[in-house]
């Protein structure tokens, strides 16, 4: 089982509809944890932090999967899947597809962020 395979994560991740938290960690990462992005552990902290404050609900052990996705994103798909992440400039960013293969080991289910009928 997986950080965010249980009815509460998967009920709040729901809850977002259009926007997603892998858009959601993006944001945090780039408006809020900006100045840490050298700082993997502190980086991470505040994108979990702000995941789990922007998306009712959820789980600490899920936002953390979440905070993995921001930073290992980081370098070259942070800025672009700010605005949206499901947009063919954040999906085919160089090294995305490594990241939410993670993030859905992680959150222990595939991730359903960008399909048509979430």
């Amino acid at each position: 089982m997986g950080a965010c395979d249980n009815t509460r994560d998967v009920d709040a991740l729901a809850g977002l509809q259009p926007t997603n938290a892998r858009q959601i960690a993006a944001d945090c990462g780039v408006v809020e944890c900006i100045d840490r992005v050298t700082m993997e552990s502190a980086f991470k902290a505040c994108v979990d932090a702000c995941v789990e404050r922007r998306v009712t609900g959820l789980s600490t052990e899920c936002s953390s999967c979440y905070g993995d996705l921001a930073w290992c994103s980081r370098e070259l798909c942070l800025t672009p899947c700010a605005g949206d992440s499901c947009t063919p400039l954040c999906l085919t960013c160089p090294g995305y597809d490594a990241c939410t293969i993670a993030l859905d080991a992680c959150a222990g289910r595939t991730s359903i962020d960008c399909l048509d009928d979430t």
